[in-house]
């Protein structure tokens, strides 16, 4: 008999990727910057940056 997968409860990530355009100051052309940070912590790094 196979064994089931038991669900252990709401463990899915607790990260967020978060993509920004940052624009190169002597060029003037724009790249992106990718961070991953915790979900608890978004509010406080977007409304900083």
């Amino acid at each position: 008999m196979a064994k089931k997968n038991q669900s252990k409860g709401n463990k899915g990530k607790n990260v967020i990727r978060l993509i920004r355009s940052v624009k190169n100051q002597q060029t003037g052309s724009y790249s992106f910057k990718e961070e991953i940070i915790p979900k608890e912590e978004v509010n406080n790094y977007v409304k900083q940056n």
